[in-house]
C-alpha cells in the first residue's frame, strides 16, 4: 500500500498503536519476553 503525504503535513504514529499492531506483536496483551529475542529490521 502506498500512501501520499502532502508537503507540510505532520505524521504521528504513537507507541500505543505500534505495540498493539498484530503484525509486530501477535498477542499484544500477554507478556512474552521472547518476542524480543529476534533482531528487528531497522525502520529507517
Amino acid at each position: 500500500m502506498r500512501l501520499f503525504t502532502p508537503k507540510g503535513w505532520k505524521v504521528l504514529r504513537t507507541v500505543y498503536i505500534t505495540h498493539y499492531d498484530k503484525r509486530d506483536f501477535p498477542d499484544p496483551m500477554s507478556f512474552n519476553p521472547n518476542q524480543f529475542a529476534d533482531p528487528v529490521q531497522a525502520f529507517v
